[in-house]
């Protein structure tokens, strides 16, 4: 008999991630994130034969994992709640500022980092050296064009989100 997740979770079963590096190392010890993990968090093979007895014997070890810090019934959300906007600035006289607000579902700290791009894309940008706020201030040496800005927000076990593209002209004086 075989199962998968894909299967558990179409049945209704909890959705788990696990984050942290797992690793197997010489004499047999268990290494999570660099700490070897005690023998009360090993498994043994299950000897279900049905799956109710296979869904039971894959819980408990989840209880397991979670208790231990392993493993997180959810991963925490990042949401932005307000997206950097589109301006137009004047050259040589530059005052303007991007802003970007977002929460974190497990209430953790945010980290920030913008990036400015040559195009319209929230990729492959270039990282802005000590712009790590949810206000970016303008560089006031900006010359005429167009210059697109986005930002990364991060929190501890949660997945990277990265906002919209906020386009800045600059029109000559």
């Amino acid at each position: 008999m075989t199962y998968n997740t894909k299967n558990y979770t179409e049945q209704g079963g909890e959705k788990t991630i696990i984050s942290g590096e797992l690793n197997i190392i010489e004499q047999g010890k268990l290494m999570f994130n660099g700490e070897e993990l005690s023998q009360a968090l090993y498994q043994s093979n299950s000897q279900a034969t049905t799956i109710a007895g296979l869904v039971a014997d894959f819980n408990k070890l989840l209880v397991k994992l979670r208790s231990a810090g392993v493993m997180f019934s959810k991963a925490p959300v990042i949401t932005i709640l307000i997206e950097p906007e589109d301006v137009i600035v004047t050259e040589g006289s530059i005052e303007e500022s991007l802003t970007v607000d977002a929460t974190v579902s497990n209430g953790s700290e945010l980290s920030y980092q913008w990036y400015s791009n040559n195009t319209e894309s929230n990729e492959d940008g270039t990282l802005i050296e000590g712009a790590t706020e949810a206000v970016f201030d303008l560089p006031t040496n900006l010359t005429e064009g167009t210059i697109y800005y986005y930002c990364v927000i991060t929190a501890e076990e949660a997945p990277d989100v990265t906002s919209e593209v906020a386009s800045v002209t600059v029109e000559g004086d």
